[in-house]
């Protein structure tokens, strides 16, 4: 299984070529993420923890992201929730995420029915989790990570910002014809 590790910076997956813009212990190759210096159909693996946030152009990143991947390849997404103080306290963020921001990846769903405008690049939605911190001066949080996972809509309209949430995962299939 070949995995590409994109904005590894020094915690590298490892077995995973990593990709960053700046050379650090684990990086393989430097490149900008959004021109992948790699071929088509190379990857069955992707791992973008703490990057898409960085991302000006997601829509660009997203289609390299697919182009050099295997048809059926699993992507892994970390990223944080919009209700994170983290979300807004890097100035490098130029964007922040909800549950529902790669669901216009995913033609089932209703936002890429009504709004996605490009029909090869297609992704589904695997898997979409909450992660709360969890301390003992946040104890709280251990239940709420649960309730929230149940009904992720419901949590991000009417308790996040009450109880905020770190991070969000998604875990992306690539579907090629």
């Amino acid at each position: 299984m070949r995995a590409l590790d994109v904005g590894c910076g020094t915690r590298k997956i490892k077995g995973a070529i990593g990709i960053d813009l700046r050379k650090v212990k684990g990086v393989d190759v430097i490149a900008d993420a959004t021109m992948l210096p790699f071929k088509n159909d190379c990857f069955d693996k992707i791992i973008l923890s703490h990057i898409v946030e960085h991302i000006p152009d997601i829509i660009c990143f997203m289609r390299e992201i697919w182009r050099v991947s295997k048809n059926k390849a699993t992507i892994h997404i970390w990223t944080p929730h919009f209700t994170s103080m983290n979300s807004f306290t890097d100035l490098t963020h130029v964007r922040h995420l909800t549950s529902q921001s790669f669901d216009y990846f995913d033609k089932t769903t209703s936002l890429a029915k009504d709004l996605w405008f490009d029909r090869e690049l297609k992704f589904k939605v695997k898997t979409k989790r909450l992660i709360f911190t969890k301390r003992k001066t946040r104890f709280w949080n251990y239940l709420i990570e649960k309730l929230a996972n149940k009904n992720i809509a419901r949590y991000e309209t009417i308790l996040g910002w009450i109880f905020p949430c770190e991070t969000l995962y998604f875990e992306l299939e690539v579907l090629k014809e």
